[in-house]
């Protein structure tokens, strides 16, 4: 009831619905970007893994980032197209809310944006978000991998325990016997190769599992008290 009044109280022409539709475009934008970037940095390098590392830090700081970048540019993006930075073309970009959008699921298509130029000598140098970019992108996106490794290897580790009556011939033969039917003859025969070149169980178990998931590996191999 109480929030009804006032929103009731708030009219277009008041400095509260003003600072409402000027900070909310933002803001979506920054929500999205930060999900999208999370889900394609998943979905394109960490498709079979991905919950090992979906709590992790520096995956969420990586999204936040680009988050921030997108909450940026729709601030500013007015600016930016006045001064010939930017320049948009699309169906129904005059509406903010579906402009905030479509830059927050394109926010990496905007990291060229010219911020100033710095002359050095006679040679001007330009500096955007790009190069901002690369002070913090490869050493996360680093992270990220080193995070992914780590928790993948622990938790193949225990199961190697586990089935440590098995021999790594064994522990192949029972993962060559459970590759997924659909998989087409051509993937069948490269995966069953690098499985063949696995010297090691914990090896053969890693491969199977960034391959065809945690979910299948339970399956083959589930947990138990050797």
């Amino acid at each position: 009831m109480f929030l009804l009044q006032l929103f009731s109280q708030i009219n277009s022409n008041s400095p509260a619905f003003i600072d409402l539709a000027r900070w909310t475009p933002p803001l979506l934008a920054f929500f999205i970007a930060y999900l999208f970037t999370i889900l394609e940095l998943i979905t394109s390098k960490y498709p079979r893994t991905s919950s090992f590392i979906i709590k992790k830090q520096s995956l969420h700081i990586y999204g936040i980032i680009y988050g921030f970048f997108a909450f940026f540019i729709v601030f500013v993006l007015d600016t930016l197209i006045e001064s010939g930075s930017v320049k948009i073309e699309g169906l129904g970009l005059s509406n903010p809310w579906w402009k905030a959008v479509l830059i927050g699921i394109g926010t990496k298509g905007f990291l060229k944006i010219k911020l100033f130029t710095v002359n050095a000598g006679s040679n001007p140098f330009p500096v955007g978000i790009d190069s901002i970019v690369q002070i913090f992108e490869p050493w996360l996106l680093r992270t990220i991998e080193l995070n992914e490794f780590n928790e993948v290897r622990n938790y193949v580790e225990n199961k190697v325990n586990q089935y440590s009556n098995l021999s790594t011939d064994e522990i192949k033969a029972k993962i060559t016997n459970n590759i997924p039917g659909t998989l087409k003859e051509n993937e069948k025969k490269l995966f069953e190769y690098d499985l063949k070149e696995k010297k090691e169980s914990i090896d053969a178990m890693e491969l199977y599992l960034t391959r065809f998931g945690k979910e299948t590996l339970e399956r083959v191999f589930p947990d138990f008290n050797p």
